[in-house]
């Protein structure tokens, strides 16, 4: 069974095992992590102060994480759906459960009635995560990120309340 909590510093250890990793990071907007000293500076820069950056427990281990970033202003109805996990949990259903209470959740907690997700169109593991939630893919979004480097296409895919 999984929970959602907030991810904390006392997690390090475990966000190092996926943040270290070439292959987990791979479809990420960040290069893998090469320091524990970087990873400190991320929590304390972003994790502390983002308003819903969450563990994903599984029993007492933090396998991953997800974050939901609610838009500003006009945007302001939704929100951005982000989420990893180490590799050694893929393919086990273990996402499609944290996607499943994070939409749950962000829906009743930041009132949107929209969870947008961008996946590169190569990695096809996040799409069926999304369409196991009910996402539909909405369309290409060309030449829309520059990732670790490369120009790349992303997909978007979306939940409406």
């Amino acid at each position: 069974m999984i929970f959602l909590r907030p991810l904390a510093l006392e997690d390090i250890d475990d966000f190092l095992i996926w943040a270290t990793d070439p292959e987990v990071t791979r479809y990420t907007r960040w290069a893998p992590y090469q320091s524990r000293k970087a990873a400190e500076e991320f929590f304390e820069r972003i994790v502390k102060q983002h308003p819903w950056f969450q563990a994903i427990l599984v029993g007492e281990n933090v396998i991953g994480s997800l974050t939901l970033d609610l838009g500003k202003g006009d945007y302001q109805c939704k929100a951005v759906l982000g989420y990893v996990s180490a590799k050694k949990y893929w393919g086990k259903g273990f996402m499609t459960e944290a996607v499943s209470l994070a939409v749950e959740r962000g829906f009743q907690e930041l009132g949107v009635a929209r969870i947008e997700a961008f996946v590169s169109p190569l990695n096809i593991g996040s799409q069926r995560v999304l369409e196991k939630n009910g996402f539909v893919h909405e369309g290409i979004m060309k030449k829309a990120i520059v990732r670790q480097g490369n120009l790349e296409d992303l997909f978007l895919y979306a939940r409406v309340k």
